[in-house]
């Protein structure tokens, strides 16, 4: 049996070259080294890590595309913030923005439907996010929780462009839609 002290892991190729060697800790139950004693062994990946190819399952593309929308889903968040935050550094100034806002004036017209979509996309992406995270930890992946994402992720985009825009029953149908989408997640669950 191979024993390695941490120092005989490290790999010394240069730090941007290091790779991890995984290992597996216990003790010596048989070989040349003493018995009892402590050791660490190299262990081999048993799934190399490589990017997506057209050979995978398709659980696996199912399972990529619920966190892939979960990933949109947050960048779509952190996006809706930039057009209402932008139209108030304009209107108001810097100093006001960058100050406690403690006599913040009411927004109005498209920048508060901007602040709205936003704070609406933030209260729909908590339950979508954990909705998502169990489903991946359980191995409940498939067609109804990809379907459930896709929908939620379009609803959600097609929420902000109506809410921003104006259009009071677009809005409320993309709503319902992405909400729809959480609900066939969470059916997918319980099943």
């Amino acid at each position: 049996m191979l024993l390695l002290s941490a120092s005989n892991i490290e790999n010394t190729a240069a730090p941007a070259a290091r790779q991890r060697i995984p290992v597996r800790t216990g003790v010596v139950v048989e070989g040349d080294a003493d018995i009892g004693a402590p050791c660490i062994t190299p262990v081999a990946r048993t799934k190399p890590r490589r990017e997506t190819s057209p050979c995978d399952s398709e659980e696996d593309l199912a399972m990529q595309i619920e966190l892939l929308l979960l990933a949109l889903s947050a960048a779509l968040c952190l996006v809706l913030t930039v057009p209402y935050t932008v139209a108030l550094v304009l209107k108001l100034g810097l100093p006001v923005m960058v100050g406690n806002r403690e006599d913040f004036p009411a927004l109005e017209g498209w920048v508060g439907r901007a602040r709205r979509a936003h704070a609406n996309m933030v209260e729909n992406l908590v339950p979508f996010a954990a909705l998502v995270a169990v489903a991946v930890a359980t191995n409940k992946l498939g067609q109804g929780t990809a379907i459930g994402a896709q929908l939620f992720f379009w609803g959600r985009v097609a929420h902000a462009g109506a809410y921003i825009g104006g259009i009071p029953w677009l809005r409320t149908g993309a709503f319902l839609t992405s909400y729809v989408g959480m609900i066939l997640i969470f059916v997918a669950l319980v099943r």
